[in-house]
C-alpha cells in the first residue's frame, strides 16, 4: 500500500492525469500521463510491480457499490498523508502500440471546475455562445475527439447557465464527469429498455428548457433532437469528430432538409489542447519569415510589437517544457452567408469555403496561432497537435 501512495503521491505532485502499469520481462515500467503525453517515470521489479496492481484492485472491491454508481469502471479512494489530500482512481486495461497498460486515472475532487474563458476561448467567441446559450431554442454542436478536451466545455458551458429558472438536463454515453447543481444528470446506460428519442419525449413532457446530450451518434436520435430543437428547447449536442467540416458532413448526411438545418443549427464548435509553456523557463524565440507570414493575420497586434517563445524545461516543469494545456478553439456561427449556403443545399466542403471569407468564423489553424503570438504555447507545440500548420 505504502509504494502505491508514493507512487500516486509523486504522479500528483507532476500534475500526472493518469499512471500507467506496463509490464515487461521482469520489470513493470512506470509512466505517467502529463498534460496529453506519456512519460517515464521509474520500474520496478516484476513482484512489487504485480502486488501493487493487486492492492489498487483490493481497494476497488473494498469500496464496494455504493460508490461505484456514477461509473462503469472499478474506483478506488486513497488518502495521501504527506500531502493532506485524498485521491480517487479508476482502474482499467488497454493496448497502447502493442504493450498491456493497466491504467490509473486520478481525479481530484477538489479541482475546481474551469469557465468558458478559462478554457482558452477569446472573448468574442465566448460572447457568442453565451449569447445564443441564453435562447430557448436551436442547437448548439461541440465537437471533439476523446481527449480533446470537450466534455469540460460542455460542463463549463452548462454550469455557466442559470440552473434555477431554466429546467436543465443531460443524456450522456458516458459517466458523468461530476455533478452539476440542480441540473438533471443521466447516463443512456441507466435507461436499457429506452431510446434517445423516447428519452427525449419524456423531458420534453417535464418542460426541459436545455437539454446536453454527449456521445449520441445514433442518426434518428439526433434527427429528433433537431425537431426539439425547433420548439422552446434549446438543445446541446457533444459529438466525437475531430473539425468542423467532419461535424456538419455528419448533420447533412443524417437526409434532414437543408433549409431545417440551417434554421435551427446555431454554431459548431470543434476544439483540441495544446500545451503551455513554463512560465519559469520558456525562452525568447524568434519566428522566421515563413511563420511570420502565417501569424500576421490572426494577429491582434504589430507582430513587431509582439515576443515569441520556445520550451526549454525545468525542475518546476518536469523539464517537458510545459505546465498544462489550453483549448484551442474552431468556430462556425450558423449566419449570414454561412446560413444562406447551408440552406441553399450546400455541401460540407461549399459551406466552408464561404465560412473562410465570412465574418466570426475562425480555424483551428488560426486560434492556436494566436496562442502562439500571445506567448501561450510554442509553434513547435501547435505543428505535433495540427500537423501542418
Amino acid at each position: 500500500t505504502q509504494q502505491l501512495k508514493d507512487i500516486l503521491a509523486m504522479a500528483c505532485e507532476d500534475r500526472a492525469r493518469q499512471v500507467h502499469l506496463v509490464p515487461g520481462g521482469a520489470s513493470v515500467k512506470v509512466q505517467f500521463l502529463i498534460d496529453g503525453v506519456l512519460h517515464e517515470a521509474g520500474e520496478l521489479d516484476r513482484r512489487k510491480g504485480s502486488a501493487m496492481l493487486l492492492r489498487a484492485k483490493s481497494l476497488v472491491s473494498e469500496i464496494g457499490s455504493a460508490d461505484r454508481s456514477e461509473s462503469d469502471l472499478p474506483r478506488f479512494k486513497m488518502g495521501l498523508p504527506l500531502s493532506r489530500r485524498e485521491v480517487y482512481g479508476t482502474l482499467y486495461d488497454t493496448v497502447i502500440q502493442g504493450s498491456n497498460h493497466t491504467v490509473i486515472q486520478l481525479s481530484d475532487p477538489d479541482r475546481k471546475p474551469l469557465t468558458l474563458e478559462q478554457l482558452g476561448m477569446d472573448e468574442p467567441v465566448v460572447s457568442e455562445i453565451r449569447r445564443l446559450a441564453d435562447a430557448n431554442d436551436g442547437m448548439l454542436v461541440f465537437a471533439g475527439p476523446p481527449g480533446s478536451g470537450r466534455r469540460t466545455t460542455l460542463y463549463a458551458l452548462l454550469e455557466s447557465l442559470d440552473a434555477y429558472t431554466r429546467n436543465i438536463g443531460t443524456i450522456e454515453v458516458h459517466p458523468p464527469v461530476r455533478k452539476l447543481a440542480n441540473i438533471n444528470q443521466d447516463q443512456l446506460a441507466d435507461h436499457p429498455d429506452r431510446n434517445v428519442p423516447e428519452i427525449l419525449t419524456g423531458m420534453s413532457q417535464q418542460d426541459y428548457n436545455v437539454v446536453m446530450l454527449d456521445g449520441v451518434t445514433d442518426a434518428k436520435a439526433l434527427l429528433f433532437c433537431l425537431g426539439e430543437s425547433a420548439r422552446e428547447c434549446l438543445i446541446v449536442l457533444g459529438v466525437g469528430t475531430p473539425e468542423v467540416s467532419m461535424t456538419l458532413g455528419a448533420l447533412l448526411k443524417m437526409g434532414v432538409e437543408p433549409e431545417a438545418l440551417a434554421e435551427t443549427l446555431r454554431l459548431i464548435v470543434a476544439q483540441k489542447l495544446v500545451r503551455v509553456l513554463c512560465r519559469k523557463c520558456r525562452r525568447p524565440s524568434v519566428p522566421d519569415e515563413e511563420t511570420l507570414s502565417k501569424l500576421a493575420p490572426s494577429a491582434s497586434a504589430d507582430l513587431e510589437d509582439m515576443s515569441f517563445y520556445e520550451e526549454v524545461g525545468c525542475e518546476a516543469c518536469r523539464n517537458t517544457g510545459f505546465a498544462g494545456r489550453v483549448g484551442i478553439f474552431e468556430f462556425l456561427p450558423i449566419a449570414g452567408s454561412i446560413k444562406e449556403s447551408l440552406a441553399g443545399g450546400g455541401s460540407a466542403a461549399e459551406v466552408m469555403k464561404v465560412a473562410q471569407h465570412a465574418d466570426g468564423y475562425v480555424s483551428l489553424a488560426e486560434s492556436a496561432l494566436r496562442k502562439v503570438a500571445e506567448g501561450v504555447t510554442s509553434l513547435k507545440e501547435v505543428r505535433r497537435v495540427l500537423p501542418g500548420t
